[in-house]
Order: C-alpha cells, then sequence, then structure tokens
C-alpha cells in the first residue's frame, strides 16, 4: 500500500536525520519512530481548542474563528487518525511524551524556555525513554 511505503521512506528520513546529532521534528510520529533514540526528547504542544482558533485568526489563517474551529477539529482527526494508525498508541496520551505544555499558558519564547530547560534537565540526568503506552 502506497501510504505505508511512504510512510517507511519518511521514518527512515527520521531515524537517519535523529542518529546524526540534535535536531528538531515536528509531527510525522517522530516521537514513535525515534522511541529507541536515548537522546529522543518528545514533546506534545496542546491547548484549547477556542484559544488555537483565535490564534488561526490573528495570523490570517482563516477569516473567522468559526471557519479556525472547523479547521482545527479537522487537522486533529487528521493528525490523530495518521498517529494511531501508525503507531498503535493513542494520540495526545500524555504518557506518550516526556513532556506536555499548554500552549495556551505560555508564549512562545516561555515555550521554548520551558523546552530548553527540561532538554538540559535530562541532558545532567542522563537520558530515559517514556514508558511504551497505548
Amino acid at each position: 500500500p502506497l501510504a505505508e511505503n511512504i510512510y517507511a521512506a519518511v521514518a527512515n528520513v527520521i531515524k537517519n536525520v535523529g542518529s546524526k546529532g540534535p535536531c528538531v521534528i515536528v509531527g510525522r510520529t517522530a516521537d514513535h519512530i525515534l522511541r529507541e533514540n536515548p537522546m529522543m526528547v518528545s514533546v506534545f504542544l496542546h491547548a484549547p481548542l477556542e484559544h488555537r482558533a483565535k490564534c488561526l485568526v490573528e495570523r490570517g489563517e482563516h477569516a473567522t474563528e468559526r471557519q479556525a474551529m472547523e479547521a482545527a477539529r479537522k487537522a486533529d482527526r487528521q493528525r490523530e487518525n495518521f498517529y494511531n494508525y501508525f503507531t498503535g498508541r493513542r494520540w495526545g496520551t500524555a504518557a506518550n511524551y516526556h513532556l506536555c505544555v499548554d500552549s495556551s499558558q505560555l508564549d512562545d519564547a516561555q515555550i521554548v524556555e520551558v523546552i530548553a530547560s527540561y532538554v538540559e534537565i535530562r541532558r545532567k540526568n542522563g537520558r530515559q525513554r517514556p514508558p511504551e503506552n497505548k
């Protein structure tokens, strides 16, 4: 099947990039693909639907909050279906990630600071993979 072949190719690229040193990979089930890499840190950013819709409108991606909410719901369904299908785990389940951050509570610079602090503490303490949860 085409989807599985494309996924396998993407997974190979992610493994290759992840094996070469520090990098940031957004989505594509990279947390699952790199789960055996002891250097991997997985982060899940989330926010209430209303906040995400407001941000989409402010960035000019949608004209109204209603349109933005519909788009966000659709994107969530697509992400969830993709993640669940290819990993056998549930998208958005906190136990699948090292760190979960509600992005509605912090600005971008603060989110970067939280993640960087977490990575530094993990580096000092030694790395551990998150448990394999479903």
